[in-house]
C-alpha cells in the first residue's frame, strides 16, 4: 500500500476546495509544490457518527497509463449508537508526495 498522510490543518486553497464538494460529496485532488492532496466528501448525512476511511492506495500500471487508485469507505454509524441530532458533511483530506499521475478514487461499502 502506498503511504498516505491524514491532513487535519490544511491551507485556505484547500478549505476553499473543500468547501466546493462537502455538500454534494465527491472527490477533488490539488497538487502543489511538495504534495499531491485527495479531498474525500461524501455529501450531507442526517446525523453525525459519519466518516471516511482510505483502506488502500496504489500506483497501477496498464498498457494505456498509470494511476494512483485510492479506494475510500465510508464510516456510518451503528445501530444503537448514540448520535448528535444535526446535518453532518463528512470530509477527508489526504496527501502523498507530488505526483504528475491521475488520481482515482474508489468507494467501497
Amino acid at each position: 500500500m502506498m503511504t498516505l498522510d491524514l491532513v487535519t490543518t490544511y491551507s485556505g486553497t484547500i478549505k476553499n476546495r473543500l468547501e466546493k464538494i462537502k455538500k454534494r460529496g465527491g472527490t477533488e485532488t490539488f497538487t502543489d509544490s511538495k504534495y499531491t492532496y485527495v479531498l474525500l466528501a461524501t455529501g450531507e448525512r442526517p446525523t453525525g457518527g459519519y466518516g471516511i476511511e482510505v483502506v488502500d492506495a496504489k500506483e497501477v500500471h496498464l498498457e494505456s497509463g498509470s494511476y494512483i487508485q485510492i479506494t475510500a469507505k465510508e464510516i456510518r454509524p451503528k445501530p444503537g449508537d448514540v448520535l448528535i441530532q444535526v446535518l453532518t458533511y463528512p470530509t477527508a483530506v489526504y496527501r502523498l508526495p507530488k505526483t504528475h499521475l491521475p488520481v482515482k478514487v474508489k468507494w467501497v461499502h
